[in-house]
This record gives C-alpha cells, sequence and structure tokens, in this order.
C-alpha cells in the first residue's frame, strides 16, 4: 500500500513526500551528547539559558533528526556542563541524551 502511494506521488512536483525513520530514530540519538555553544556572561558564567527550541536544533543540525521542541524534555539550563535531556520521538518511544554547553569562542 505505501508503495502505490509513492508511486502515485512521487513525479508530482507540488507534493513533497517525507520519509521517517521510525525505528532508527532512538538509536540514533540514544546516549549521544549534543554540543551547544552559548556566550559567557561576567565571570564565565553562562549568558541566559539553553532552550528547548535551541535543543531540537542542534539535534536536527547533527544527527538529522528533525524532533519538536515540545517533545524535548530537560530541566533549566542555566550554566556550563553536561545536562540529561529526554527526547519523545512518538508515542511510547523515547530517546535519552545529554546536553553539553560550552563556552563560545
Amino acid at each position: 500500500m505505501k508503495t502505490d502511494l509513492i508511486r502515485l506521488y512521487e513525479n508530482r512536483e507540488d507534493v513533497t513526500l517525507t520519509c521517517y525513520l521510525w525505528d532508527d530514530s532512538p538509536e540514533l540519538l540514544n546516549g549521544k551528547n549534543v554540543k551547544i555553544f552559548a556566550k559567557a556572561g561576567q565571570g564565565g558564567k553562562l549568558f541566559g539559558s539553553v532552550t528547548a527550541k535551541e535543543v531540537s536544533e542542534e539535534i536536527k543540525k547533527q544527527f538529522g533528526v528533525e524532533v519538536d521542541k515540545r517533545k524535548v524534555e530537560m530541566g533549566d539550563i542555566k550554566a556550563f556542563g553536561t545536562f540529561p535531556c529526554e527526547v519523545k520521538l512518538y508515542t511510547g518511544v523515547s530517546a535519552s541524551l545529554y546536553v553539553v554547553v560550552g563556552e563560545q569562542p
């Protein structure tokens, strides 16, 4: 059925097909480190905080997996270091990873 649907739309310019690798996504992210560089304020402290939007953008950039910012669960990140993060990919499937925040050169 999926193959017939793809054949039906593969030559149309007005339709965009998106292929999700749902089975591979948790393995691509589980246990990985997402590296984010942020500005430092006075005394070498993090200027502002790291948001779920920034984490989701870096996941897409570094691993090629698109994640909605609302699916990223993490605590407040207001310092440099390594922090745990959980990404809910779809119902019942999530990946645990670490957000590594470093000082922007």
